[in-house]
């Protein structure tokens, strides 16, 4: 999605840096350089771990028991140490993605569950799913994908993160933004000390008393930045 901001604004934020979130089992707070493996290969238990299935959705806590489901907060995963240092930081966007992490044979996925979202592949009802290892998703529904995107107290996606009437209907907060989708802010922040992003993907398989199939997710935000102070309107 290009951005529709004035030629004049780019020039006064002319560093761009991106920023990368990952799902993540990790219960630690904060999270900690140790839980990813320092390898070429050492995110890969970790895509196959949040493909788990759980039996509730995930929700933003860190201490749930047997971490079933596993936290909704995403792993930062690029260098922000500049957003951090700047005097003025522009948010242009927020883009999310969601990639199926489900692995035959995997120790900690559900096997049962695996079983039938292949095999449904054979019918004319068959649950969502990549023809590829590790690949990007079809959109479905519902997908319980009601993200957030914090910058410091500051959530900028806000009316994700209830419904209408009771404010707090689980069935209507299983509908949620369809993925891929690109968030476009535009919108001048001033100085930033912390960045954080909560996100899920699942899939209910097997009915009302089924296990909600957990997905990978990628969140890319895109800062511009500056190294003069800005006075926000």
């Amino acid at each position: 999605m290009g951005c529709s901001c004035s030629r004049e604004l780019r020039e006064e934020y002319p560093e761009t840096v991106f920023v990368l979130f990952c799902s993540s089992t990790e219960q630690n707070n904060p999270q900690t350089d140790a839980f990813i493996t320092n390898a070429a290969d050492g995110f890969m238990p970790e895509i196959e771990a949040v493909g788990q299935g759980s039996l509730t959705p995930g929700n933003k806590k860190l201490s749930n028991a047997g971490n079933d489901p596993y936290s909704t907060r995403l792993r930062l995963v690029t260098d922000v140490s500049k957003i951090i240092a700047a005097p003025a930081v522009f948010v242009e966007k927020v883009e999310w993605f969601g990639y199926d992490t489900t692995l035959t044979g995997s120790v900690v996925q559900d096997a049962a569950t695996l079983a039938a979202i292949y095999a449904s592949k054979a019918t004319d009802d068959a649950y969502a799913q990549s023809l590829f290892r590790n690949a990007m998703l079809m959109n479905w529904q519902p997908n319980w994908f009601r993200p957030e995107f914090w910058c410091d107290t500051k959530n900028l996606l806000g009316g994700l993160d209830g419904s209408n009437y009771s404010k707090l209907n689980l069935g209507d907060m299983s509908i949620g933004i369809p993925v891929p989708y690109c968030f476009s802010l535009e919108k001048e922040i001033g100085r930033v000390k912390d960045i954080k992003a909560y996100g899920q993907l699942a899939q209910l398989v097997g009915g009302a008393r089924g296990v909600y199939q957990r997905y990978m997710v990628l969140c890319m935000a895109t800062f511009w930045i500056s190294n003069q102070r800005k006075k926000l309107s």
